[in-house]
């Protein structure tokens, strides 16, 4: 029965954390989907690398990000620009770019810098720019889970250019609007079941004592009802004829 009692949390346990996928970061907040934000924008994807194979089924697909959080997603991938040379230029350009092009604060916006030789090594330069309203969605451990997704997919080869960015926006929305379970949120089930299994433990052993106490006495019983009414007779005719019974009697 302690076998069982092991294997049940042992299963609880892996229930309870398979939400965890390995290398992305658990999502520990409740967040609440953004609204009154209008409708979704199908022009939410601007390729002048060339580097996504089809831009209207990628924005279409994008839609599942958006209905998850509220937040409207913004792809952007720029050619080449020798003049952007550190990152932090380009991060102003980023900014800038958000400025000139939306005009509202419900939109979050990816952007891809790429490379002189691009496809020839290391992926361009990446970052991220926010309205004032999409912290509350995209928070600080929203934006890592973000990033975690992305390196993940983009290294993944079975995935071709539209899925990388597609699956990596609508995983990220999955996990973090809906909040995972954490060491703390296992503990308190593990504890549950253990007083539960200990609980029906208990209730099957006292049930085991009552069966082994109505057995006995079904067989006392029963002994009693098979033993002859001259058998019973004579013990106590010899019993009190003993001398020595006789004497303890006096």
């Amino acid at each position: 029965m302690i076998a069982v009692v092991i294997i049940l949390i042992i299963i609880l346990g892996s229930f309870f954390l398979s939400g965890s996928d390995g290398g992305i970061p658990a999502s520990t907040a409740n967040r609440e989907k953004l609204t009154g934000t209008g409708g979704f924008d199908n022009e939410c994807v601007v390729d002048s690398l060339g580097w996504l194979n089809n831009d209207q089924k990628a924005a279409k697909d994008l839609k599942t990000f958006y209905e998850l959080t509220g937040v409207q997603p913004y792809v952007v991938f720029n050619s080449y620009d020798e003049s952007l040379k550190t990152d932090k230029q380009k991060d102003k350009f980023a900014d800038k770019w958000y400025e000139n092009n939306i005009d509202n604060e419900n939109t979050f916006v990816f952007m891809y810098f790429g490379t002189e030789h691009e496809g020839e090594g290391d992926p361009g330069y990446m970052c991220y720019v926010m309205g004032n309203r999409v912290d509350s969605v995209m928070d600080s451990e929203a934006v890592e889970i973000f990033w975690a997704y992305m390196d993940k997919n983009w290294y993944d080869d079975a995935l071709t250019e539209n899925q990388v960015i597609v699956n990596t926006f609508n995983d990220t929305a999955e996990r973090i609007m809906t909040k995972s379970k954490t060491g703390a949120d296992v503990l308190i089930w593990l504890i549950i079941a253990v007083i539960i299994i200990g609980g029906l433990l208990l209730i099957f052993r006292l049930r085991k004592q009552r069966r082994q106490h109505e057995a006995e006495k079904a067989k006392e019983t029963e002994q009693i009802l098979n033993t002859p009414l001259e058998a019973s007779r004579d013990e106590l005719l010899d019993k009190y004829s003993d001398p020595s019974e006789k004497n303890k009697n006096q």
